[in-house]
């Protein structure tokens, strides 16, 4: 009975959000910048580090493989047990304008993943907080708009992706340290 609300109420806020209208320059903007969430932003962090931060470049490396394993086997294990079918297969009103990375919906893999991995920049860099948590979640209320999540996939993702990172560290510094 509560999923069902939860389910219904998620289905409504979805709806609300594809009811927003933004500009297609904008739009094209945003589809460019959540699919950045789809790991690339990595890339580009790890090469920084190798050039500009070569001292961090085995610690930092070491812990995103790391903790980042640990989360992605979390999520896939979720996934797969939970099997939530993604907003635009469930609810007639609202359409998948992202390509959807997998079938199911809970949690959000790219607020999860990336809020665990994102834990570790903050870390190292503390002054980046704000920003770093922050992009990870707005990617994921991107991902409710575009019509491929639910905001209590979002809420989970935050949940687990922070869970992920507090747990895989602790796990690193006892099993590294």
């Amino acid at each position: 009975m509560l999923f069902e609300r939860i389910s219904y109420l998620d289905g409504a806020i979805c709806q609300k959000f594809q009811s927003i209208r933004i500009g297609n320059r904008l739009d094209r903007f945003l589809r460019f910048y959540t699919r950045i969430g789809d790991g690339y932003v990595w890339l580009i962090i790890m090469a920084y580090i190798l050039f500009f931060r070569a001292d961090l470049w085995t610690s930092v490396l070491f812990k995103i493989l790391f903790i980042g394993t640990i989360s992605v086997a979390i999520y896939v294990f979720i996934k797969n047990t939970i099997k939530r079918p993604r907003p635009f297969s469930k609810h007639a009103g609202i359409k998948a304008s992202l390509p959807a990375l997998d079938n199911y919906s809970f949690p959000s893999g790219h607020v999860m993943n990336n809020l665990a991995i994102s834990g570790i920049l903050v870390w190292t860099f503390p002054w980046l907080t704000i920003s770093i948590f922050l992009i990870p979640i707005s990617w994921g209320i991107l991902r409710v708009y575009y019509g491929v999540h639910y905001v209590s996939d979002v809420l989970a993702g935050i949940i687990l992706g922070l869970f992920c990172f507090q747990g895989g560290n602790y796990l690193y510094l006892i099993l590294f340290s």
